[in-house]
């Protein structure tokens, strides 16, 4: 099995992966089409509407990685995210890049979220570009986002461990990279985005076997910290890290 981000000269778009190309291993196969189910079903609706109309538009980018935890593999995929933050603009208005990770294995919700900070912190080890001027990185700023390649994206991860919380289910590790730009002109304070906002959490409810997180917040917002809405916990209960899991990206820097 080749290593590393099995792609061609970049990621993937819907179209070529409905044809089945060749070089996508038979897990990311399935992947895909378990994701594509979840995205299309037309009740309970899927809750982020703007994933769902990205897939429609053509707006999503797909990667698949065999492994979560070999470095030559996050360095693959640290490749196929600067592309993908290269070429993006060019997609339409509503963007993101879903990296599927091989490998079903039975962990608990604890060692998923531990693999999936692993992940971030080995990207930023690969990132090609400084981090930008304008976000803070401390995590435990308002404005603080995960950057890559000079562009801060909102971050979210799926499990097979996540099951009450059915919105952050995956057929395998899936991680899902949205730049901020997509946000422009639906920012907290923003009507726009104020009903976008009741329109995803009205969505969870539906869709999910629990209330909304009490993680979720809006970017900017006083006392909102980006990072605890990456990774959800399957409850409601489970209190944050004391400190981001992340804390590396300011100690590297030495900011």
């Amino acid at each position: 099995m080749q290593r590393g981000v099995v792609t061609t000269t970049g990621p993937w778009r819907r179209l070529e992966l409905e044809a089945r190309p060749e070089g996508v291993p038979e897990w990311g196969r399935r992947a895909f089409r378990r994701f594509s189910k979840d995205v299309e079903a037309p009740a309970p609706a899927f809750p982020c509407v703007f994933g769902v109309e990205a897939f429609r538009e053509d707006g999503l980018r797909f990667v698949f990685v065999e492994s979560d935890d070999d470095p030559e593999d996050i360095e693959g995929l640290a490749r196929s995210l600067a592309e993908f933050v290269r070429t993006s603009p060019d997609f339409g208005r509503y963007v993101s890049l879903v990296a599927f990770f091989g490998g079903t294995e039975e962990r608990s919700i604890d060692e998923w979220e531990e693999a999936f900070w692993r992940i971030l912190r080995l990207l930023h080890d690969f990132d090609p570009e400084p981090w930008p001027d304008e976000i803070p990185m401390e995590p435990e700023h308002d404005e603080w986002e995960y950057c890559f390649a000079g562009t801060p994206m909102f971050v979210v991860c799926n499990t097979p461990a996540h099951r009450g919380r059915r919105s952050r289910n995956g057929l395998g590790l899936t991680i899902t990279f949205q730049p901020r730009w997509v946000f422009k002109g639906i920012e907290g304070h923003t009507a726009a985005g104020q009903k976008s906002r009741r329109t995803i959490r009205a969505r969870i409810d539906r869709y999910d076997a629990l209330p909304p997180s009490p993680r979720l917040g809006v970017y900017g917002s006083e006392g909102n910290r980006e990072w605890q809405q990456y990774f959800l916990p399957d409850d409601n209960e489970t209190p944050p890290h004391g400190r981001c899991p992340l804390h590396i990206v300011a100690e590297t820097e030495g900011g």
